[in-house]
């Protein structure tokens, strides 16, 4: 540390009324004009631009009246930060550090995540950005990774400021950071959860869009494999404890609001997503988005306006969807069961599906199955095929009659939530 002073505010879920009086919930939006005074050499930052007039050793600091938003995302922070600002952006983006983190600030390379960003998210919820400046804040002794305030996001510098030159896994991390909270800047912050118990689909779209963001939006086409081993491990694990849980669960007051926010929230919640993006497929789940985001604009919504919206683009109705993957607990297993004939060709084909733990239900799934012929000693991919599956027993008529793999593999791609089997010896209807 640099001996100096610095602050920066936190109010999620309700604690903007320790600095001003206000009705202090998220469906209750209001515009923000504020005006601080500060030491000359103080640098303020809060959700708008300011104009900057001094007086002698302080500078008065007055921001331009905000847009209409929820108390949790106000931001106030102050200090002697560094400053860095990104000549090359369409929309104002700036950096602040402590001066002593300073010389570990890599500006360009998180200017350019934040510009490849702010292009693909524009044109994937085709809504520009909004607020007129983007400001990242990196401070010490944040208790989070990092919070989306509206145009002031704080994040916390030691886990995101590398002093020593960071492996590809952290600076993978850390656009994958720059990416969640930007997607909050549309998704949480344009539209709001009328009450907490929609903050999981507020973090857990986040989180789907940010790994979306970068396969399609930036150079790194392997973050899916990182959202795999990572959020979506993390999720398995949680689901499978006694300790499971819905992913949509009710939240009688504030002070619940983070009872039960684990892995189910974040990765199983954003694996949900994923799997109903594949569901409905991508476009009109980006239209269903597009569309939720518009209609709600500056207001509140639930989560069955985002699963209506989604359903209403694809042409389908998500209610019995929704009931038997948000509101129902555990993880189902799923396994390819096949016969060959005399002639080395597939007669039968069938994914068997079991009720796993938790409430143990039987859910739908879309999937790629996909066959491997071994090919000197490396196997090949010989066939894929999308199977919707229902039930407990799916037949697969597409593989009859191709020649008999060496390898099957249920989940190419990753698009489904389940525990997959890869041989024959288990059968998950006697689970």
């Amino acid at each position: 540390m640099d001996n100096r002073e610095y602050f920066f505010s936190h109010f999620e879920p309700f604690w903007a009324n320790r600095l001003f009086p206000c009705f202090d919930q998220p469906d209750l939006k209001a515009s923000f004009s504020v005006t601080v005074e500060a030491p000359d050499d103080w640098q303020i930052i809060s959700n708008t631009l300011a104009t900057k007039t001094g007086n002698g050793d302080l500078s008065r600091h007055e921001f331009a009246r905000s847009r209409r938003f929820s108390t949790y995302l106000f931001a106030l922070v102050g200090g002697p930060f560094a400053v860095f600002e990104d000549r090359r952006a369409r929309i104002p983006s700036r950096l602040f550090s402590t001066q002593s983190m300073s010389a570990y600030v890599d500006a360009e390379n998180i200017f350019e995540v934040t510009r490849q960003g702010f292009d693909f998210y524009g044109k994937y919820f085709g809504i520009p950005y909004p607020f007129g400046k983007y400001d990242q804040i990196f401070v010490p002794h944040f208790n989070a990774g990092a919070m989306e305030n509206v145009a002031a996001v704080v994040i916390k510098e030691d886990a995101y400021l590398y002093r020593e030159t960071p492996l590809p896994s952290r600076m993978q991390k850390r656009a994958n950071t720059i990416l969640h909270e930007m997607a909050h800047m549309w998704f949480g912050d344009i539209v709001t959860m009328r009450w907490w118990n929609d903050l999981w689909l507020n973090e857990s779209f986040a989180t789907f869009m940010s790994y979306l963001a970068q396969v399609e939006g930036t150079p790194d086409k392997h973050a899916w494999q990182q959202f795999s081993s990572s959020m979506k491990n993390w999720a398995y694990w949680q689901d499978q404890l006694p300790t499971t849980h819905p992913i949509e669960t009710r939240v009688e007051d504030t002070l619940s609001t983070f009872d039960n926010f684990d892995g189910i929230t974040y990765g199983k919640g954003a694996s949900v997503l994923k799997q109903l993006a594949f569901y409905v497929g991508s476009e009109a789940f980006r239209k269903g988005v597009s569309s939720y985001l518009k209609k709600h604009a500056w207001k509140n919504a639930e989560r069955k306006d985002f699963t209506d919206a989604i359903g209403q683009a694809a042409g389908m109705n998500l209610d019995g969807w929704t009931k038997l993957w948000l509101q129902k607990s555990g993880i189902n297993t799923l396994v390819a069961d096949y016969d060959v004939d005399a002639q080395g060709r597939i007669s039968r084909f069938e994914l068997l599906q079991g009720k796993g733990n938790g409430d143990a239900v039987l859910r739908p799934h879309r999937l790629q199955v996909a066959l491997f012929h071994d090919r000197e000693g490396k196997p090949g991919l010989e066939k894929t095929v999308t199977v919707n599956v229902t039930g407990e027993r799916t037949a697969v008529d597409d593989l009859v009659g191709e020649p008999a793999p060496d390898f099957v593999y249920p989940n190419y791609g990753d698009h489904a939530y389940a525990k997959f089997y890869l041989d024959g010896n288990y059968s998950p209807l006697s689970a």
